[in-house]
């Protein structure tokens, strides 16, 4: 019994595939996600927690930010 070949599956690499748009995408996506996340837990009147400059900066919904820690 012959099996039939799969249409795309030559085993070759993708061609079609770039690493770099891929790569430029997630980063998009990433800075998106990490953006709206940024702006839902502001509105809920919570705090964030980021580093910037070598210190670990909280910052309040309302702007007021505070440096809590070094790296």
């Amino acid at each position: 019994m012959a099996t039939k070949s799969k249409k795309g599956n030559s085993g070759k690499k993708n061609e079609d595939f770039n690493a770099r748009s891929y790569t430029k995408f997630l980063k998009e996506v990433g800075k998106q996600s990490a953006q709206r996340s940024i702006r839902e837990t502001k509105a809920l009147g919570l705090s964030i927690t980021y580093v910037e400059g070598g210190e670990i900066i909280r910052e309040d919904a309302n702007g007021r930010k505070e440096v809590i820690g070094k790296i």
